[in-house]
């Protein structure tokens, strides 16, 4: 294996209009053949680890507020909304995907008196607290095992971004919205035993949700990601 390496940097330096066609074959030698990992080191080197690029970016100037909408209370608790929230908008603020963000608890006491058979507009909710822009995530699902068995906290949840000075959402084209399911990171056989191990855990598992809802808006490694399936 290494003299072959050697090799082929000896005939890069003598021929080299061929140093590109020579430099992909040695870099793709290893996915063709599965070769030596070595070369796939050097693979991982030049081109970096596998990444998910965003689904939607967000104009990061633009004031902007993050909220969680549970209606059919999937969550075992309200203050879950906010932990997920927080949690998203801190995560955004660190990546730079965003640099003007409303807190969200400004929204969230904005809806504290709505009536449920009346519910705020989402244009309306982003206006009443200066927002130019809402990050608007509806709660699917809270389940706190994927086999059955072990404990791993998973948190579905429907994403939408509205623009308020259009007056419309701006993505997706979906109606329902864009799925986001926040994968669990719990230690492995994991069980809480008391009332204090499950509030911290869906305490994390809220945060985690958060990353993975901020996600969507900016690229980020694979290894690093909260959503499932990506």
């Amino acid at each position: 294996m290494k003299s072959r390496i050697l090799s082929t940097s000896r005939l890069a330096r003598s021929r080299r209009p061929a140093i590109g066609a020579l430099a992909a074959l040695v870099l793709a030698g290893p996915l063709l053949s599965g070769g030596c990992n070595i070369v796939g080191a050097g693979f991982l080197l030049v081109h970096g680890p596998p990444r998910i690029e965003a689904r939607h970016e967000l104009q990061k100037e633009r004031p902007t507020v993050v909220f969680i909408d549970d209606r059919s209370n999937q969550l075992p608790t309200r203050s879950l909304r906010d932990v997920i929230a927080r949690s998203a908008q801190e995560t955004l603020l660190a990546q730079k995907a965003l640099t003007n963000v409303i807190d969200c608890k400004a929204a969230f006491s904005v809806v504290a008196s709505e009536k449920s058979s009346e519910p705020l507009d989402m244009v309306a909710l982003a206006r009443a607290v200066n927002a130019e822009v809402l990050v608007y995530a509806s709660i699917d699902s809270f389940t706190l095992s994927q086999d059955g068995g072990s404990v791993s906290p998973s948190i579905a949840m429907r994403v939408k971004v509205i623009d308020a000075t259009l007056g419309k959402r701006v993505w997706p084209e979906e109606k329902p919205g864009s799925s986001v399911v926040s994968t669990g990171r719990t230690g492995q056989g994991f069980k809480p035993t008391s009332q204090t191990d499950m509030a911290k855990m869906e305490q994390e598992a809220g945060k985690q949700a958060g990353v993975a809802l901020a996600q969507v808006f900016f690229g980020h490694e694979r290894d690093s990601s909260n959503l499932r399936g990506e």
